[in-house]
């Protein structure tokens, strides 16, 4: 009796030590969940980056610049996406650094209003976070939806949606670099590939504008 008695002891102590740690463990997630959320939902200002747009770009020269190639070396502070030309251009200071292929979202015509309407928005967004544990390699987040955005859904009756992303290829996905951008396929990200996310990610300032033309 004693024994059992010991026994029941021991395994209430252990019991109750393994709740407190555990209690512990998942705090300490939760925390740190929140710090990561909140450092990548706060907008950097960005005064000196200024919005490339089609006053100061004339996109038709766009298509035919030969920079897909070329290797990142300064920081980029505006993007430029012409959803027609599936073609994101990158700069520095309105100097054209980069133009990368891309792949939208699956109904590729139109600006998003809706959630789940499959398309990729339209209009000039923020860069406002990033995310090195992306389910998508790594991802930079898009603003939207802005408040005008937010007013349009609302005034359907519908939610305008949101996690809008630049990003690479989904995790455990093997399919060559080429099929990321070689068709539509996304719920209206912005998709590259996985080295060209890498080297935008270390390459991008927070805060920076991204212009999505039709």
């Amino acid at each position: 009796m004693r024994l059992k008695n010991q026994y029941s002891t021991r395994l209430y102590i252990i019991t109750a030590l393994l709740i407190a740690l555990n209690s512990t463990a998942c705090k300490a997630q939760e925390e740190n969940s929140a710090a990561f959320k909140q450092s990548n939902s706060q907008p950097t200002n960005n005064k000196k980056s200024e919005v490339v747009d089609d006053d100061s770009v004339n996109v038709s020269n766009l298509k035919k610049q030969p920079f897909h190639k070329k290797t990142l070396t300064e920081p980029v502070d505006s993007i430029v996406v012409v959803k027609r030309f599936h073609h994101m251009y990158v700069f520095n200071k309105k100097k054209l650094l980069k133009v990368y292929r891309i792949a939208l979202g699956t109904q590729p015509v139109g600006p998003k209003h809706v959630k789940g309407d499959l398309k990729t928005p339209e209009g000039i967004y923020y860069i406002n976070g990033e995310n090195p544990f992306s389910v998508a390699h790594k991802s930079l987040a898009i603003s939207y939806p802005n408040d005008a955005d937010r007013k349009y859904a609302s005034s359907l009756g519908k939610s305008p949606g949101g996690d809008i992303k630049i990003h690479g290829t989904m995790n455990g996905d093997e399919d060559p670099a080429e099929d990321t951008i070689s068709e539509d396929w996304t719920w209206g990200c912005i998709a590259i590939t996985n080295k060209e996310i890498d080297e935008l990610y270390a390459h991008i300032i927070l805060g920076s504008p991204i212009n999505i033309l039709p």
